[in-house]
Parts: structure tokens; sequence; C-alpha cells
């Protein structure tokens, strides 16, 4: 449990802002692309504090089978991967909005599952 507190605390930390660039319309426009998309199969997942954050461990599509990674969502998201099946596509904002125990959680936008090469489901 160390370990992934430790390996949380440390991908938190490696994320920069995401840069902004105000146009002449006077509206905000990214420079870069605010999401990270996720595809493999989720092996586990477990609540932390009592619905205060959400921690996932997928394998991701392409790596061996002994590669995992955690990935903390703020919340309890739960019912956007409920009825999915491996493997699925996860979307969450890449700069941390908040923390949960000190370790940076990401937004999870939408969960998508993955069926002959395509999306199917969405939530």
């Amino acid at each position: 449990m160390k370990h992934l507190l430790l390996l949380l605390m440390l991908a938190g930390c490696a994320l920069a802002a995401v840069p902004k660039h105000h146009n002449s319309l006077g509206t905000v426009s990214y420079e870069s692309n605010p999401y990270t998309y996720r595809a493999g199969a989720v092996v586990t997942g477990f609540d932390i504090d009592e619905g205060k954050g959400l921690v996932i461990r997928i394998q991701p599509i392409g790596t061996y089978n002994l590669f995992s990674e955690d990935i903390l969502f703020c919340g309890n998201p739960i019912d956007k991967l409920e009825g999915l099946h491996n493997p699925i596509l996860l979307t969450y904002a890449t700069l941390a909005h908040r923390t949960v125990r000190g370790v940076g959680c990401h937004e999870l936008l939408r969960a998508d599952e993955v069926k002959d090469g395509l999306l199917s489901k969405t939530r």
C-alpha cells in the first residue's frame, strides 16, 4: 500500500499545468490536449476514504501481462464503469484537480468499451 501511495504521489507531482491561450475572441483555447487516454483491462479498483477517491488498476493494451498502472480518480465514479467489459478506454483530465490523502486525483470524464477495435458503450 505504501508503494502505491508513493507511486501516485510521484505521478501527481510530475504533472504539469496545461497551458492555455487566450485568442482575439477572448475565449480560452488549449495549446495541448488537456486529457489523458488509457486503453486496457481494468484489473481491480478500490475505494479511498469512503468515496473521496477511487483507485483503478489497469493493464494497458500492448504491454506485457505483469505491467499495470494505478490511477487515482476523484470521488467514486464507479457508475461510469458499471456494465462495461474489458478492454475499456478511460478518458480523464491530465491535471490533478484536488488531492486525496495528499495525492493528486483526476476527474474521470468517460469510460468506453472497446469491442472489435471500435468504441461501443459510452458512460
